[in-house]
């Protein structure tokens, strides 16, 4: 199975985040005089929007709200940076768009951090499209986002689409839309989350993902 437009999500499926998102959820949460979060709860804060992760720690709205930014102070001077590439990626999109497939990201990361990020690793030049909320946004939906993106591009059919990514947020946001979605294994969502999603493809590795996507 081939397609035309393949979306990215980021965080966890082009690059690992874990060090960078870490880092800023103890930065915050030392701010507001709460202890350290263990390894387990920092993983669930990749993927969801950050005030969904803060209100399940027992936070109130508004305390959320502040919380998000102490998490954004650290973030955009060094988290956004504590970051990295997985490997073979960059081959990947380069493959990808040599052969004439439009890669797009759609992520639930501010859309200005993503493009840092991007930037950042020197793949932006891959994508005609990034898109995620805006930073003044408290909460974003994953089905909206990836309608925006599609949207940016006037992309009408959706059976040329596959989104990507390694949540069940990719999965049930791609499908909403009627989208095809893959769940990566390499991420920080299991099989079996992607898999009771509803996910139409799992790809353990990039090389698995590459015969997926290319003839």
């Amino acid at each position: 199975m081939k397609f035309k437009n393949v979306i990215f999500d980021l965080d966890g499926t082009l690059t690992d985040p874990y060090a960078g998102i870490a880092n800023s959820v103890n930065y915050a949460l030392g701010k507001m005089k709460m202890p350290y979060a263990d390894e387990k709860t920092l993983k669930s804060f990749i993927g969801p929007p950050l005030s969904d992760s803060f209100l399940s720690l027992g936070l109130t709205l508004p305390e959320a709200k502040k919380a998000i930014d102490f998490y954004r102070e650290y973030y955009s001077e060094k988290g956004i940076y504590e970051n990295i590439p997985y490997p073979g990626i960059d081959a990947l999109l380069q493959k990808l768009c040599g052969g004439g497939i439009t890669c797009l990201v759609a992520t639930s990361k501010p859309e200005n951090f993503a493009v840092k990020v991007l930037e950042h690793f020197g793949i932006y030049k891959y994508f005609s499209v990034v898109c995620g909320p805006d930073i003044s946004q408290l909460h974003s939906e994953k089905s909206d986002i990836i309608a925006e993106a599609l949207n940016r591009l006037n992309i009408k059919d959706t059976q040329n689409c596959l989104m990507v990514g390694d949540r069940l947020f990719d999965v049930e946001g791609a499908h909403s839309r009627g989208v095809r979605a893959a769940g990566v294994l390499w991420g920080y969502g299991t099989k079996d989350e992607l898999e009771n999603a509803g996910a139409d493809f799992t790809v353990k590795d990039v090389a698995d993902l590459e015969a997926l996507l290319v003839d």
